[in-house]
């Protein structure tokens, strides 16, 4: 990564945290302390940066993992719904501008363009829930349904309408009823 934004031009940040640590201290799965510790450091760039638009790398993958983990944790139409285009980050907005693509598409695209990209080692240790589900669950289902990342996009997109759709029409009727 350093590398690549060397040759690009591109500044970099990066966020070194002892999250085992961190989880300990919090009570928090190993997870969701390094969610927590990803989005506190992206909102601090961008208060720090004056930065109004984030970009991260979410794909269709993570968003049919999440869709998968959060059914499995029994979510509600939001976390049914899986990861949103965008979020609210201080001030400004994060967007996923890689969530309708797939893993595939994505190493395919840097294969044919000579660009270096970097797995996380962590990744393959399946004692973390999404990587279980990334290593078994995923696969199984492939098998069942080809093209199981772009179902799960299309589903989104339409949860995500129905649950704007109902909070809209809930607003609606408070405004109404209330006095």
């Amino acid at each position: 990564c350093r590398q690549a934004a060397e040759r690009l031009g591109v500044e970099i940040f990066v966020c070194k945290k002892d999250v085992p640590a961190f989880a300990k201290e919090t009570s928090q799965s190993i997870e969701t302390a390094a969610r927590d510790v990803r989005y506190a450091f992206f909102s601090q760039l961008m208060t720090e940066h004056g930065i109004k638009t984030l970009c991260v790398a979410h794909n269709a993958d993570d968003n049919l993992e999440t869709i998968i983990f959060n059914i499995a944790r029994g979510a509600g139409l939001s976390g049914v719904s899986g990861i949103p285009q965008t979020r609210d980050c201080d001030g400004g907005i994060i967007v996923r501008p890689l969530l309708s693509m797939s893993k595939a598409e994505i190493l395919e695209y840097c294969e044919a363009n000579s660009i270096e990209y970097v797995t996380d080692s962590t990744n393959t240790d399946t004692d973390y829930t999404r990587n279980r589900i990334r290593a078994r669950i995923l696969p199984e289902l492939r098998a069942i349904a080809p093209g199981a990342e772009s179902a799960a996009a299309r589903m989104s997109d339409s949860l995500r309408a129905d649950a704007l759709c109902l909070d809209s029409m809930a607003e609606w009727f408070l405004s109404e009823t209330r006095e």
